[in-house]
């Protein structure tokens, strides 16, 4: 093995040992969540970075989303249970638009939860009140 190979395969080994790891702040939204959440989260980032958008939701967050966001009024969303029996999340760097990386997301959150035999209810579809279809792609509940 030439010095040019064996630099690039310690490299390789090293960025291969590096494992994605919340921030401080979705720290503090995961923890607002139920334990199978948190459980389920921390699995999730081991196989694809992401972050937490939202977990528990006071009145006034609720009062600020409702009725273009959401379709529940305080104190009716599963966000605003204590602990959240929902969250909110996206894969980092977060970009709205790539549906197809939410998606594969979405699929990998599944698929753990059903390793670790919790049951969830992701990406709700609802007719906000303004009648607007809203698909809530970060939105993964307690089913």
């Amino acid at each position: 093995m030439e010095e040019g190979e064996y630099a690039c395969s310690r490299f390789r080994k090293l960025v291969d040992s590096i494992v994605p790891e919340f921030s401080p702040r979705s720290w503090e939204k995961l923890a607002t969540c139920h334990a199978d959440l948190q459980r389920l989260f921390n699995e999730v980032i081991k196989e694809m970075d992401c972050t937490i958008v939202c977990g528990h939701r006071t009145q006034a967050e609720q009062d600020k989303v409702y009725p273009q966001y959401s379709n529940a009024k305080w104190p009716d969303s599963p966000h605003n249970q204590e602990p959240s029996l929902a969250v909110d999340a996206m894969p980092c760097p977060i970009d709205w638009d790539d549906i197809p990386r939410v998606l594969t997301f979405r699929d990998v959150v599944e698929d753990t939860a059903r390793s670790l035999n919790i049951g969830i209810r992701p990406l709700i579809r609802f007719r906000n009140r303004m009648g607007q279809i809203v698909t809530d792609y970060p939105h993964f509940e307690l089913a």
